[in-house]
């Protein structure tokens, strides 16, 4: 499989709102485009999706994307992967690509992320490729409160 990074267009933002992930995943699902731009989800804004996310490519397919937000001494960092590619072994070599691309973009500032607790399967990825771990929050969701693990890759 052929795996690229390109800009992250408005089709890429109204088509990842119709990707749908089954059990403790559904928590990922994304309203419609229409209701993420009533309640200013950052994909939706041309200037902040032009800024900080990319898509993920396997071919001509979209398959997933990220998003990159420069802090002062940090970047964030969060993925999102089309269901029928989570759990595949896939993250091996898309991985590589992302990171390489971090590399340069980020200028070797580290790079944090916050994924939910339950997700063993992105933190055993996270882990695989650098990240550590580095503490455990509560935090309020429009879904309630839910626990998130830091990572960290300097």
């Amino acid at each position: 499989m052929e795996f690229s990074i390109r800009e992250f267009s408005e089709k890429d933002a109204k088509e990842i709102c119709n990707w749908r992930y089954d059990n403790e995943y559904s928590i990922y699902n994304l309203p419609t485009f229409k209701i993420a731009k009533e309640l200013g989800f950052g994909f939706t804004d041309e200037s902040t999706r032009n800024r900080e996310f990319k898509s993920l490519y396997n071919d001509d397919k979209l398959i997933g994307y990220f998003r990159l937000v420069e802090k002062e001494n940090e970047f964030t960092f969060g993925i999102g992967l089309k269901p029928n590619y989570c759990g595949k072994g896939h993250s091996k070599s898309i991985m590589p690509i992302i990171l390489d691309y971090t590399k340069i973009y980020c200028n070797n500032k580290p790079i944090k992320l916050m994924v939910r607790s339950f997700n063993i399967r992105a933190i055993h990825v996270y882990k695989k490729f650098g990240f550590k771990e580095l503490d455990v929050k509560s935090i309020k969701t429009p879904q309630g409160k839910a626990e998130f693990l830091t990572m960290i890759k300097s």
